[in-house]
């Protein structure tokens, strides 16, 4: 579906589905409202076109990355935000001890409610 996409400038195939989670069926029970799939529009949104010049644009920020991520290096990926952030004053990087790249979407909710509450009401 990407490559229909890019070719018609975003107009084609922009809400289909595109990349599906499988999560074992006890967490997908037991959290229904995780995301079981995203469009091809999300993941577009989501592919930064230079990623440096784009997160020091951000602030706030916070990144949270799990201790054995399987996608991203997490070691990397934290010293890449702490070249690139905007202000070091306004980027939090949490990193979760023995968590994954999608088990992090569970440990992290009350992180980051309690995070975003902080920064509102400052």
């Amino acid at each position: 579906p990407f490559i229909y996409n890019q070719m018609s400038f975003g107009v084609l195939n922009a809400h289909t589905n595109a990349i599906k989670y499988y999560y074992p069926k006890e967490i997908s029970k037991h959290y229904p409202n995780l995301v079981h799939h995203n469009s091809v529009e999300l993941i577009n949104a989501f592919t930064p076109n230079n990623p440096k010049e784009e997160l020091s644009a951000l602030a706030p920020l916070a990144v949270l990355i799990g201790e054995k991520d399987e996608v991203y290096d997490p070691i990397k990926m934290t010293s890449f935000i702490q070249k690139s952030q905007a202000s070091p004053a306004t980027t939090h990087i949490k990193t979760f001890e023995n968590e994954t790249h999608f088990s992090i979407l569970i440990k992290a909710n009350d992180f980051i409610g309690e995070w975003i509450e902080a920064k509102i009401s400052n």
